[in-house]
């Protein structure tokens, strides 16, 4: 074999290896691609649910004070709302956001962050401060968080049905905007930094009581309803 025919050879034997080598470079980089691009696809998908399944399982709690003072604990019944993530990625920093349609307008407070039950101390007892009782929370794929929404109270003799929100710290004088009233309709919406869920509306269609409401009449006071629209 002459020299030029070990070149041509050898160069050919070369061609094939550059070819052999940037197939595989690109089958890796085109799998590196795909894996990233799978990632940037994957999503949270939220689901809200009202939730009655603690309704007759009711809690003991004092006054959200900024002075504490003694007195006797109130008990509450709890309405609540499950919100599930059935998506392919974590839902980050999700905060529950509660709305009031009444008198066919929306109130004007425009809205009010739940308490994530996840951030339980100080919700049941006196705690000078509550700010952290509001914090957004992460849901995990195929994961769900609980939000407290309405709280219904017996104190002595009297009774307060609410939203528990962050507009103070006494329910028995919070803004009184969040006092629920007949015909009201509660519309809720999670909103986090990567994912927004469809919201959900609940109707009063009377105002509960501490003693009235119970797990097998629950229908006699809220019913799911289609949601108004923004105007």
């Amino acid at each position: 074999m002459g020299i030029s025919e070990i070149f041509s050879a050898t160069s050919l034997v070369v061609s094939i290896s550059a070819v052999i080598i940037t197939y595989y470079y690109n089958k890796r980089q085109t799998s590196i691609f795909q894996k990233q691009l799978e990632e940037m696809m994957k999503k949270p998908e939220l689901e809200v649910k009202f939730d009655f399944s603690v309704i007759d399982r009711s809690v003991s709690f004092a006054s959200f004070r900024a002075i504490p003072v003694q007195e006797t604990p109130k008990v509450a019944k709890i309405v609540r709302v499950k919100v599930f993530n059935k998506g392919k990625a974590t839902a980050e920093e999700c905060m529950a956001k509660a709305e009031i349609f009444r008198n066919n307008e929306w109130e004007t407070f425009g809205g009010v962050r739940l308490h994530w039950i996840r951030y339980w101390e100080g919700l049941y007892n006196n705690m000078n401060n509550m700010g952290d009782l509001y914090k957004p929370v992460n849901i995990a794929v195929n994961d769900y968080e609980i939000a407290d929404l309405v709280f219904i109270i017996k104190d002595d003799s009297k009774y307060i049905t609410a939203i528990r929100c962050d507009r103070g710290y006494d329910l028995a004088f919070v803004d009184a905007r969040v006092h629920l009233k007949k015909g009201d309709i509660i519309k809720v919406t999670v909103y986090c930094e990567n994912a927004t869920s469809n919201p959900v509306c609940l109707r009063v269609r009377k105002v509960p009581t501490y003693d009235s409401i119970n797990s097998n009449n629950v229908k006699e006071f809220f019913e799911e309803v289609k949601c108004p629209k923004l105007t």
